[in-house]
């Protein structure tokens, strides 16, 4: 029965891509538009969904046919055995479960991991001045998993795709292995280990620091791909997840692309937009080397009725501008504009920083 469910279910996970895709495709020639990426995002992770659930259930059922095959009694030869001895106890005959990994080490040294790591919290917690020797410990064995190589990946990976609903998940422990594993396995294992922090981030659960921690993996697995991963999710994220696509969105500040230029310019020319975006928005577009920076800080300072923006696009343009002239120029402009248009604190300011040159 279990089997006929399973096959069930990969037939409902192929209907639904195809009707889904089909909806996308029909009537819509651009695959650049925003509604076919975003359900097109929405459906990448159901289907993730839908392929946890069916290995989770292939899992099961094995483990029970392990069991029932541990059970049967022993052949033995001139004669059956005595029904009155009755089936062994479960447990009391070697194997009787079936393991979970087909890498039992790497998955002991997983488990040794976590422990440490909540012993390590436990020891914090209490207030515990010498944390020096767990730490240690950790780092082996830290050092020990990733030297595993492949089984490594095999067992982080589903230690990162496990459910919030399933047992013994940690999303603490999953944010380690996002930030300290899974990084250096990428050396060997590049694809495996990116794929992992690419579906950690675009899960459909509300994490934000395991999305974030997804980021930053994949960030320093790929200095390429990271930039259209990230820039999607910020792009085609929920209102509910506005603090995390700002959070995301700063990662530019510090790694400028010309990607970010074009969604930075969405989120400050859209009013509509939350303040948290737009504001983030700004201060990434005063970190990039673009000619289209400059005509759209100008825009937030003279046409956007946001004080704050109006604020942030000077302190961006001032230090962007190279010569005593522009700057001159800039400031000048700022106070002519009527106080109605400009806050008194953007003239305030334009008056200190012109009286400095």
């Amino acid at each position: 029965m279990k089997s006929q469910l399973l096959a069930a279910l990969v037939v409902l996970q192929l209907a639904t891509l195809g009707v889904v895709v089909g909806l996308l495709l029909k009537g819509n020639g651009s695959s650049a538009n925003p509604e076919i990426e975003r359900l097109t995002q929405a459906l990448r992770g159901a289907v993730n969904q839908e392929r946890i659930i069916i290995q989770y259930l292939e899992e099961l059922r094995a483990r029970a046919a392990g069991r029932a095959a541990s059970l049967e009694p022993p052949a033995e030869v001139g004669g059956t055995p005595s029904p009155a001895d009755g089936p062994p106890e479960a447990g009391s005959v070697p194997g009787a479960a079936l393991p979970s990994s087909p890498f039992p080490a790497a998955t002991a040294a997983l488990a040794d991991l976590k422990r440490l790591l909540r012993d390590l919290k436990q020891e914090i917690e209490s207030g515990s001045q010498n944390t020096r020797p767990i730490e240690v410990e950790i780092k082996r064995r830290r050092d020990a998993l990733i030297a595993r190589g492949h089984e490594a990946v095999f067992v982080v990976r589903r230690e990162v795709d496990l459910q919030p609903f399933e047992p013994g998940r940690d999303p603490a422990f999953v944010e380690y292995l996002l930030a300290e594993i899974v990084p250096p396995l990428s050396s060997g294992a590049r694809e495996d280990a990116f794929d992992i922090a690419r579906g950690a981030l675009v899960r459909a659960t509300n994490e934000p620091q395991i999305k974030f921690a997804a980021a930053r993996t994949l960030q320093a697995i790929d200095p390429h791909r990271w930039v259209k991963e990230v820039c999607d999710v910020v792009a085609l994220g929920g209102g509910h997840e506005v603090d995390l696509r700002a959070r995301l969105l700063g990662l530019f500040e510090t790694s400028p692309r010309p990607e970010a230029v074009e969604l930075a310019k969405r989120f400050v020319n859209d009013a509509r937009q939350a303040p948290e975006l737009r504001t983030r928005a700004v201060l990434v577009l005063a970190r990039q080397d673009s000619s289209a920076v400059n005509p759209t800080l100008r825009a937030v300072l003279f046409e956007d009725p946001a004080p704050m923006l109006k604020i942030l696009a000077f302190d961006a343009l001032w230090e962007r501008l190279k010569s005593i002239d522009e700057k001159r120029r800039l400031a000048e402009e700022v106070l002519k504009e009527d106080p109605s248009r400009m806050p008194e604190g953007v003239h305030e300011k334009a008056r200190q920083l012109l009286a400095t040159l």
